[in-house]
């Protein structure tokens, strides 16, 4: 969420959005003058995916907005334009004309960029020619109304430039995919992302880009390759996205050699991810996915302070909300989110039932789950009032004026993410027919803690790999600390080298073990490992690096084995492909030969486990609870074993199935639900 989320809720200024004319180019708004209500459908099936030609970024700048806004655009892949319309382009000749546009960078001198003939828009060809760098921007512009007093408005941007994304895709919705990739694409595991909620559509995926700027670099770096789902109708119910990011992974992993993907969320993003996932694999559809993980999601809910709420609801004698100053909340989205949502109070739980019912526990059970908060287990500090509204102007023919200000409760201070830094900020300006002055001092919990790890009474979470900062931060701020361990929890835990011959230099990793030599597993044809002469090859795993009979360092090689977590360097390393140029699939690959099957998994009173290919010896299955600790200690010896857990409390739990000869090739977690 942006300022632009609840601040604009606030501004009784009613735009609507033009399509402008250049259709080839990715145009997008990023101030809000108007509300599209719509949705799409809820079936992967309707969506059909297809690559961009022109991939450059177009920003529309409704110049009636005096907010001070940020702007995120792709280095030298831009275009802005400033825009004087107040509804479509197609209809509407335009209400305020210009005859002359001067701008400044930085505090720079202005210079002109337009002049002549009245018009009500302005495309800036050259703007990524004068806003060249990756960083930060003060744009100021000096607009000339066309009337007979040439009246000058002031308007001020901050301009983010983010690296330039590789591709463009969109489906026949108007649903858009960028993707930013390393050096070396053909080798990189794909990430999905779908963005967080954005009722008004103006955060486009370069926001995310410079948001998560570390996170990116780094995944770019270790073998990702990044995809940013941006939906049409964000404010749509939660179960439409869901259908629009299954088909997103389907495409994604058609693309990619059919390979399993990373299923990622931001905020409610994490929500739509985990609803298409639990839906998808309740419904007998596995989609090729080997890790989820949410970033700050809410899992149980976000909160937004009561009181505000119902000041957007109800102004306190400055007039009633109309759609535009209300869709911050009065949406679908924004319903199914929130624990209390001033518009319907009653949406948030059945919604929540339904996903918490999905699959058995509301997740999937075939990939590798995290979860990420931005927050400590901590209460907030209280501050009273933490935010001050003063408004005044004309409604109709008498004078309105408000002073307004909001007190903390408990759930404004409990343990959680704060409010994004953004949404509602100190600021001034005008509104239709007055002018307002919000004053923000503290900052009240967004995402609580305990919704952003889905903890249970008892302080444990659904994620079997849970990520907390060392400090709380706000919602829309990616703390710097939790980027290593997010990256060494989605990289490959165990990767194969055999029957390879390396020609080029390289770095390996892999978050557990990496295993080189001519027979070091069955799902690879046998052959010999090879660094080739003159070749830099480096294997870094976090726990060992194994090297086999067959594995062969030629004479005038460097080859380095390193043990160690995987770190933010600037090193481009990746995570090595089988010889069939695929990833394996979301288990190991000992696991693939033998066929493992845990069921019925949520179980009661006990689970079946089923190896197709029976293991020489005796196997052993340990069962263990969140904690680590061994609850339960089995010898296997046949095919089909049945393992009796009716002593077992309700909870999260994990099978480990190791192989004759001690080494771990299984997995999974088990749900316990009496």
């Amino acid at each position: 969420m942006r300022k632009i989320v609840l601040l604009s809720i606030l501004i009784q200024i009613v735009v609507t959005f033009q399509s402008f004319s250049q259709l080839s180019l990715d145009w997008k708004r990023q101030n809000a003058n108007y509300v599209n209500i719509a949705s799409t459908p809820n079936d992967p099936l309707v969506y059909e995916w297809s690559e961009l030609s022109n991939t450059i970024q177009g920003v529309h700048l409704y110049i009636q907005s005096h907010e001070v806004i940020e702007v995120y655009v792709q280095e030298d892949n831009f275009l802005l334009n400033f825009s004087g319309r107040v509804s479509d382009i197609s209809t509407d000749p335009g209400t305020f004309f210009f005859v002359n546009i001067d701008v400044s960078i930085n505090g720079a001198p202005f210079f002109n960029i337009m002049n002549g003939s009245p018009l009500a828009d302005f495309v800036w060809q050259n703007a990524s020619q004068s806003i060249t760098d990756i960083g930060s921007y003060n744009l100021k512009a000096k607009i000339t109304e066309a009337s007979g007093n040439a009246t000058i408005i002031d308007r001020e941007y901050i301009v983010k430039v983010v690296p330039a994304s590789q591709k463009l895709f969109k489906d026949n919705f108007g649903n858009t995919l960028r993707l930013w990739q390393g050096n070396n694409p053909d080798y990189e595991v794909p990430i999905l992302i779908s963005e967080g909620y954005d009722a008004y559509n103006v955060t486009p995926q370069e926001f995310y880009r410079s948001a998560a700027d570390l996170l990116f670099e780094c995944g770019i770096k270790k073998g990702f390759k990044i995809y940013v789902l941006d939906y049409k109708f964000n404010s749509q119910d939660i179960r439409n996205s869901s259908s629009i990011y299954h088909s997103a992974i389907n495409f994604i992993s058609g693309i990619n050699n059919n390979t399993d993907i990373v299923a990622c969320g931001v905020s409610m993003g994490g929500i739509i991810a985990r609803y298409c996932l639990a839906r998808a694999e309740g419904n007998g559809e596995n989609l090729p996915v080997s890790h989820f993980i949410t970033i700050d999601s809410p899992h149980q809910g976000a909160h937004i302070n009561n009181q505000l709420q119902d000041f957007i609801k109800d102004p306190g004698g400055c007039g009633s909300a109309d759609a535009f100053k209300s869709h911050g909340l009065d949406n679908t989205a924004a319903k199914q989110l929130l624990i209390y949502n001033t518009f319907d109070d009653n949406v948030h739980e059945s919604f929540y039932a339904e996903l918490n019912g999905l699959n058995g526990d509301g997740y999937p059970h075939n990939t590798k789950n995290v979860g990420v908060s931005f927050s400590v287990p901590v209460n907030n500090p209280i501050v009273n009032p933490w935010l001050e509204i003063q408004y005044a102007g004309m409604m109709g023919l008498g004078i309105c004026g408000v002073e307004e200000s909001f007190d903390m409760t408990s759930d404004d201070y409990q343990s959680g993410s704060w409010l994004p830094a953004s949404t509602v900020s100190d600021d001034n300006g005008e509104m239709f027919w007055g002018n307002f002055t919000l004053d923000r001092l503290a900052n009240p919990t967004f995402i609580p803690h305990k919704s952003s790890l889905d903890l249970d009474n008892s302080g444990i979470s659904k994620f079997p790999i849970a990520i907390i900062p060392n400090s709380t931060s706000f919602h829309d701020v990616v703390p710097s600390e939790v980027v290593e361990p997010i990256m060494n929890a989605l990289i490959k835990e165990l990767v194969y080298v055999q029957n390879y011959q390396q020609v080029s230099d390289k770095n390996y990793i892999s978050s557990d073990r990496i295993i080189a030599g001519e027979n070091v597993t069955t799902s690879i044809p046998s052959g010999l490992a090879v660094i080739n002469p003159s070749v830099y090859a480096e294997y870094k795993a976090k726990n060992e690096v194994l090297l086999e009979p067959g594995f062969m360092a030629e004479l005038g090689s460097v080859f380095l084995s390193i043990i160690g977590n995987i770190t933010c360097d600037n090193n481009y390393s990746y995570q090595l492909r089988n010889a069939n140029n695929s990833f394996p699939s979301k288990h190991n690959a000992d696991e693939l030969a033998n066929e493992i099957l845990i069921y019925p998994n949520p179980t009661s009173n006990f689970i079946n486990v089923y190896l197709k290919n029976k293991m020489k010896g005796i196997y052993e299955l340990n069962l263990i609870d969140i904690y680590g600790n061994v609850r339960l200690l089995f010898a296997g010896r046949n095919n089909i074993e049945t393992i009796d857990i009716s002593q077992l409390s309700n909870g999260i739990y994990f099978l480990i199935v190791k192989n004759p000869g001690g080494a771990i090739i299984y997995n999974h977690k088990i749900v316990v639900k009496k």
